[in-house]
């Protein structure tokens, strides 16, 4: 890790529970305390961002983080996300894109992907283990 924040690693379900709100949480990680982040948002796949100032909460030691409740969403639409932290280091480059959508949407894939990919690596993990357990036990 560099002295800037780690990127961003969102916490919320890719897929909104309401038509016109959203919960977006986030956690971060930083040697030094974080000061500020800063949240941006848009339409996907384009759109001109918005952006929101968000004061950070410690999770214990070198771990922050950071939550924005967005209002007056389209219904049934896809958004996406960034977030830069500000530290004592200054400001960090805004970490990857998180595509979220609001209910009635679809996110776009690599929100979708991410936590498939995630899934299936659990799955050939578990399957793998219990080959080897079954070929020990079946000699």
């Amino acid at each position: 890790m560099t002295g800037h924040a780690s990127p961003a690693d969102f916490k919320s379900a890719a897929s909104g529970h309401s038509e016109n709100t959203f919960l977006l949480e986030w956690t971060s990680k930083s040697f030094t305390q974080i000061e500020e982040f800063l949240l941006e948002t848009s339409l996907s796949p384009s759109g001109s961002w918005s952006s929101y100032r968000v004061v950070p909460t410690s999770e214990g030691a070198y771990h922050f983080a950071g939550k924005q409740f967005l209002t007056d969403l389209q219904p049934a639409t896809p958004y996406r996300a960034r977030v830069s932290a500000k530290n004592g280091e200054g400001w960090g480059k805004p970490g990857p894109e998180w595509n979220f959508a609001t209910k009635g949407a679809v996110p776009s894939p690599a929100s979708v992907t991410a936590s498939a990919t995630s899934s299936s690596s659990s799955t050939v993990f578990m399957l793998l283990c219990l080959s080897l357990l079954l070929l020990r036990y079946s000699n």
